[in-house]
């Protein structure tokens, strides 16, 4: 196991304890769910985020290059870094205000552990298809292309 992968897994591992010993009595999502004491608009502005965060990666990594078959379409669809880090802005601090009256100054470290563990857990997501990472050459210098492509592990 390579040493990216070990990080991810440690990642998403904490993650998952985090999200499986919630409060210690209850796990983070039914606490999420059923709990009074959060901030009920606070959660549900940054689900609306998650949701729209969500709907762009969709857009630009399914529909963009799976479907219309663009290279790098991130660098195509200028207003996508704009609006992701936005949405993934206001997620984040709404998810601590929401989470504040319950955990008060452990929800930052319980939001970022969470967000950071999701994230690397895209690392063991299956892909197949339109998906799969396609062999590029490699680039040295200023604009010299490398004689042999590079592996992609």
């Amino acid at each position: 196991m390579s040493s990216e992968l070990f990080i991810a897994a440690f990642w998403a591992l904490l993650a998952a304890f985090v999200a499986f010993y919630g409060n210690g009595e209850f796990d983070l999502v039914t606490l999420v769910i059923h709990d009074g004491r959060l901030n009920r608009v606070a959660i549900q502005l940054a689900l609306i985020n998650t949701g729209i965060n969500l709907l762009l990666f969709c857009y630009i990594y399914l529909w963009e290059e799976g479907l219309r078959g663009r290279q790098n379409a991130l660098n195509d669809v200028k207003w996508a870094v704009p609006v992701g880090g936005l949405t993934f802005a206001v997620a984040v601090i709404s998810f601590m205000v929401g989470l504040w009256p319950l955990f008060s100054l452990l929800s930052p470290l319980i939001v970022v552990v969470e967000t950071y563990g999701l994230i690397m857990a895209l690392n063991f997501a299956p892909t197949f298809g339109f998906l799969r990472m396609k062999r590029r050459t490699a680039v040295r210098g200023w604009g010299v292309r490398a004689k042999q492509p590079v592996k992609l592990d």
